[in-house]
């Protein structure tokens, strides 16, 4: 969902307004020429890389949850632009270093960065974009916020560590697989709500409230998102499929597979798995195990949970357009197919 694509993606989710849509598109459309503003003041470098990571078609779903979280509270200013910038320079850098742990080849259906500049520069542009979103915060001087910003930043890097230590391990427990994806996704989806209450002014019953909702989204989005690692076209996608089981990630697909099908079903898929290879992968009988399972159904049943879990929290919250489109971002994430 480009911001091109809001209007339309929006009319199908929700009955809002056009005026209210205007006003959310509005905004995107601000977030999005104040990242290009930003990166044009920089040497000529970071501008080229930074408009070539910022240009590749991101959904830029957390500025959207962001803006529309600061409109559910009755926010009126014009800062939920500056911190929706913010928190897709966050996202940005987190994206550029995994691209780097993981070597990854392509991100959004283009090199990744590591790919097009090596190693050591893509580190440095990580830094950079994680280093100017803090520089924008502090510039804004909100105590509150910042705090909010440095604990995300703690949680990513703890998530980050926690992923390489499990790192190829089959026996990791789904407790620690739900960790990983709460530290690295959705405490962000979480934090983007958090300061969206924190501009409205709402109180700290709401606030904990909003961040909740974020946090039960940002769950659901990365458990489709690992479902579509099995599933997607790899064109919609924007990467490679089956990229996590080749790089030694047990994500909630794999590890029902492993748990439910008899130990001689996947001794193609644990080589595959433990050597990294390509090769030893039949993708074929991945599918056949998966539909033979239901696998990719019951990992749909656990986002859906968690979708749940979220329109339950945003029911504290008045009826009104800003909550209409927040319930369709949900129906969205659940089930999208990209």
């Amino acid at each position: 969902m480009a911001i091109a694509q809001f209007r339309s993606w929006a009319e199908s989710l929700a009955d809002c307004s056009p005026a209210f849509l205007e006003y959310v598109e509005q905004k995107l459309n601000r977030v999005e020429r104040q990242i290009e503003d930003l990166l044009l003041q920089e040497s000529p470098f970071i501008r080229e890389a930074g408009l070539y990571i910022m240009k590749a078609g991101g959904k830029r779903l957390r500025p959207l949850l962001l803006i529309v979280s600061a409109r559910l509270g009755g926010y009126q200013g014009d800062d939920d632009v500056l911190f929706g910038v913010v928190v897709e320079y966050i996202h940005t850098a987190t994206l550029v270093h995994d691209d780097i742990i993981d070597n990854a080849q392509e991100r959004r259906g283009q090199l990744s960065a590591n790919r097009r500049w090596g190693d050591h520069v893509a580190v440095l542009l990580g830094d950079y974009f994680y280093t100017k979103a803090m520089a924008l915060a502090l510039d804004y001087g909100h105590l509150k916020i910042l705090r909010i910003l440095s604990n995300i930043t703690l949680q990513t890097l703890q998530g980050e560590i926690a992923e390489q230590v499990q790192d190829g391990n089959l026996w990791i427990t789904e407790p620690q697989i739900m960790d990983i994806i709460y530290r690295k996704t959705a405490c962000l989806f979480s934090g983007c709500c958090q300061i969206a209450a924190v501009l409205a002014g709402l109180t700290p019953s709401l606030e904990a409230a909003l961040a909740e909702f974020g946090q039960y989204l940002g769950m659901a989005f990365q458990i489709v998102d690992d479902m579509l690692d099995y599933s997607a076209d790899p064109y919609r996608l924007g990467k490679p499929v089956l990229h996590d089981l080749l790089e030694g990630k047990v994500t909630l697909p794999f590890y029902y597979l492993l748990r439910q099908a008899a130990p001689e079903e996947t001794i193609s898929l644990r080589a595959a798995f433990q050597r990294r290879d390509p090769s030893l992968l039949d993708t074929s009988a991945l599918r056949h195990l998966m539909d033979k399972y239901r696998i990719l159904s019951q990992v749909q049943q656990v986002a859906e949970v968690y979708a749940r879990q979220a329109l339950a929290v945003l029911q504290k919250f008045p009826p009104g357009e800003a909550r209409q489109l927040l319930e369709g971002l949900i129906r969205f994430i659940v089930h999208r197919s990209s």
